[in-house]
């Protein structure tokens, strides 16, 4: 069994960063929850009349975040300085979608995507690559079908709970992804399967990040589950995986820092925690 969940971590750390999908209906206020928070300080407000610029995610025309990968393996003590990073732009916001692009330093592969939008609101990030965040772990493609609901709430809606809130997910992913190492592959396969993710207000915090030291980051905790189908060594099973990651942002300027917290997998009725790790963090932004 153990040569069979040897390879998991790392599939894991990839869809913990990379399912990048949104929530089901409308965001709502946690009941009993802490005293509210002190509202983040904006450090650079653009013009807030474009459906597509969110406080989380600005997407303004013009703007980019180039961030560097820090491997989920360990024997990498630090980072490669050129091929550990990837980039995402806004090339134009039209009504209420945004065009990005995407551009992977390791590969040099280059991706075209949009972004739906609705009064502030995110309502549809999409996958961008399988292996933007980690290299190439990974063989297969996925498709990843929106359902309903925002993937970060507009300003209207952080600001009306004191930016204390709970929003919840759900997608449908189909797709294979095989995981190749040391002449060994575990496939996951998702077929028309649920993904559901719960993002959850875990206060604030100063974080440091190669681009800088911001004061009073939103910091947030979101638990992903998706039904897989897991095949190794000839034998395939259901699966249940859950993955608890943590995701920094400054208002106005974008998403700082994500982190993978823990990760699980529960086949034939028993769960297996598993040992991963791996952040992602900003290196620069303009304008």
């Amino acid at each position: 069994m153990k040569s069979r969940l040897a390879f998991l971590p790392a599939i894991l750390a990839i869809m913990a960063v990379t399912l990048a999908c949104g929530a089901t209906g409308t965001p709502t206020t946690v009941e009993d929850a802490a005293p509210p928070l002190l509202q983040p300080v904006a450090t650079n407000t653009p013009d807030y009349s474009d459906p597509c610029a969110n406080v989380l995610y600005p997407f303004i025309p013009g703007r980019q975040w180039i961030y560097q990968k820090i491997s989920v393996d360990e024997s990498i003590a630090t980072p490669d300085p050129l091929t550990s990073k990837f980039g995402i732009s806004v090339e134009s916001v039209s009504n209420s979608q945004a065009t990005l692009n995407a551009l992977d330093l390791a590969t040099g592969a280059a991706t075209r995507t949009t972004a739906d939008c609705q009064e502030g609101a995110i309502t549809n990030f999409p996958l961008m690559t399988l292996g933007s965040l980690f290299g190439s772990y990974l063989a297969g493609d996925i498709a990843v079908e929106y359902v309903s609901g925002v993937y970060a709430p507009s300003i209207i809606e952080l600001e009306a709970s004191a930016w204390d809130m709970e929003w919840v997910g759900e997608y449908i992913v189909s797709g294979d992804v095989t995981l190749a190492s040391e002449g060994d592959a575990i496939t996951v396969t998702l077929s028309n399967s649920p993904v559901t993710l719960t993002w959850q207000n875990a206060g604030q915090e100063t974080v440091t990040v190669p681009a800088g030291t911001y004061e009073n980051a939103y910091k947030v905790t979101r638990a992903t589950r998706a039904d897989v189908t897991v095949s190794a060594e000839g034998l395939t099973g259901q699966a249940v995986i859950t993955i608890v990651t943590n995701h920094w942002f400054a208002p106005y300027v974008g998403l700082l820092k994500t982190e993978i917290v823990s990760a699980t997998l529960t086949t034939f009725g028993i769960s297996f925690p598993m040992e991963i790790s791996g952040s992602v963090e900003l290196f620069e932004t303009t304008p």
